[in-house]
This record gives structure tokens, sequence and C-alpha cells, in this order.
């Protein structure tokens, strides 16, 4: 019967009997009510339903007729050791589903709303050009005409005027990620409440050879106004990255290195889901700078765009076997360990 209760069942059982308990550490603790206990010396697991008091155990396996001593209490022991009958058990059960079947409905409903708050946000925001805005992107060498279907600006936020949308794995409209076109201004994220950051670009994904994956939204709007067809970003405090990913990669996939630990770590988690999925994927490392990105090396570089396309050209035919074995190259800078 525990297995079939909903989680936190118990509880509703203490406070029938006005058992008092708190939470200490991972479990629940209370003083058990079957011995004189001035100490807590029961426990309650609210996840499986069970009670065990680690004093009078034995006496009340005894009472109950369970011969092992190394099993918890169930719910319903619990409940008919503390004098309750089988007709308030029945009405506390139905009382607990019909309170689970409930929460489950609102919290679907307030899933929906907030899913279309986030979808109202996204279309009220502007697509009209801003001269401001044109001016950064031209400055960090992102070509505004090749972008302007990835972001949209916002006027409400003077701090983030720059708004991309975010995806969950399934394409579903997730968040807003704002840009500001200060430095000293970090991006921030609208997101529906309990939702994970996600992706970048899922919804305008094209056919192409190559899948390029970049970390952040500078790095991802860099790569697109670069021509790539078929870029992801994710964003940066994404990572944990779903495994169904691999359904949006092509069979090459060019993971373009933030040059710090977390752009690192980033790297292993997607290389270890294209290993198990036998898809090749090659990390570019192209900034020596401990942060170093894509966006770097392309606004501080000069001819940069052509270095990084015959580079990934000689790459892509084979000209280039192992990059992360070359101390230099010509065409694009690498690091010895991507």
């Amino acid at each position: 019967m525990k297995n079939l209760l909903p989680e936190g069942f118990i509880i509703n059982i203490l406070e029938k009997f006005n058992i008092k308990y708190f939470l200490f550490r991972n479990t629940i603790k209370v003083k058990c009510p079957f011995h004189h206990d001035e100490e807590p010396s029961a426990s309650i697991d609210p996840i499986k339903n069970t009670f065990i008091c680690f004093v009078c155990k034995d006496n009340l396996y005894k009472k109950l007729g369970i011969k092992s001593n190394k099993i918890a209490i169930s719910s319903y022991n619990l409940f008919k050791l503390l004098g309750g009958d089988e007709k308030e058990w029945k009405i506390l059960v139905k009382k607990a589903f019909k309170a689970k079947k409930y929460m489950k409905k609102v919290k679907n409903k307030k899933e929906k709303i907030n899913k279309e708050k986030i979808e109202n946000i996204w279309k009220s925001l502007s697509t009209e050009q801003d001269i401001e805005i044109i001016k950064y992107l031209n400055k960090r060498k992102i070509n505004y005409k090749k972008i302007k279907n990835e972001i949209k600006i916002n006027k409400n936020k003077k701090n983030w005027p720059i708004a991309v949308p975010i995806y969950d794995i399934n394409k579903n409209l997730t968040g807003i990620i704002l840009k500001s076109i200060k430095k000293e201004i970090k991006p921030k994220a609208i997101m529906i409440p309990g939702s994970s950051l996600g992706f970048l670009g899922l919804k305008t994904l094209e056919d192409s050879k190559i899948t390029i994956v970049v970390e952040g939204i500078t790095d991802f709007l860099t790569a697109k106004s670069l021509g790539f067809k078929r870029v992801i970003g994710i964003t940066s405090s994404y990572q944990n990255i779903p495994k169904e990913i691999i359904k949006y990669f092509t069979k090459t996939v060019i993971f373009f290195l933030h040059n710090d630990e977390p752009g690192i770590q980033l790297y292993k988690n997607i290389k270890n889901i294209c290993d198990k999925n036998n898809i090749k994927i090659i990390a570019i490392r192209t900034s020596k700078e401990k942060g170093g990105d894509l966006n770097d090396f392309i606004s501080k570089n000069k001819n940069s765009k052509v270095k990084l396309k015959n580079f990934l050209i000689k790459l892509l035919n084979g000209e280039i076997n192992d990059p992360r074995k070359r101390k230099n190259n010509k065409n694009i800078k690498l690091s010895k360990k991507t």
C-alpha cells in the first residue's frame, strides 16, 4: 500500500493524531507515541511513507506480528497502532488522492498560464531596428541582417535591450534571454518558473552537413551572423545536457569552446553524449585568453572570418586530421588540449 500512496501521505496521519514532527537533515523526526520518549527516537520517511522507532521497534513488530526487525512500519500499520479504524483509513486515503489530483490540476494550470505569459512577452517585443543595438553588433563584428530573425528589441528593459528566445529540448518556448549592449551588465533571463535554462536557435535550424554548437548568447549570434545554417546555442549555466539533444546533431559537430572551466565541462558533457551515439565532435578553442570565445576571435583578428572559413574547410576535407595535436595553425590558433 505504501507504494500506492501519494508522497508525504504519512504526514496526514501524524497531524490527525496530533503528533508533533520536525525536519532533521533529510528525514522527519518525531517523539515516539508508543513509549515515553524524551528525545525524538522515531523517524518518518515521507517518500516511502514509513515509520520506524529505534527504541521500541521490537515491541511494535510483535504487536503487528512482524518477524523481521529490519523493516520500517507502513503508514497503514502505523495508523492501526495509533487506534485508527478501517473506515477512517479509507476516508483519509480518499482525501489524500483527491488533494493529489487537485494539486496536479493546479500545477498544470499554472504551467499553462506561465507558458502563455512568456509567449505573450515574446510577441510584444519589437522587431524594429535600433541604431544603438546595430552599432553594438557592428562593433562585435555581428552581422545584424543575418540575425534579425533571431532577436527582438526589448524597449521596456533599457539595460537588456537585445532579446533571444530560449527553447527546451522539444522546441517549446521556455524563456527569453536578455543581452545588454554594456559590457559590465551580464545577461538576464525571463523564464517559466521551475524551468531550466536551455537552447538558442532550435526553431531556426536549417539543413547542413555540420552542426555548430556554442555557449552563450554572444557566440550564438556571432556564429549565425557568420552564415552557419545549423547553430545551437547553449545557455552558459545549462550544464546537464539532455541526451535527446542528439536528434538535432548531424554526423559531425563543431564545438566552439569557451576558454574556461565551465566551457570545458560543457564540452565534456556534450562529447560524452556524442561518443555514445557515434557522432564525431571536434572542439575548437579560438582564444588563449581565459574566458575567450568565438566572438573574441572574430572581433580581435584581421580577416578572422576568412581564416575561420578556410580552417573549417580544410578540417572537414581531412586536410587537417586532428586539430587538438597541432600547436599552431596558419589560419587559426588552437589550444593543445581541447
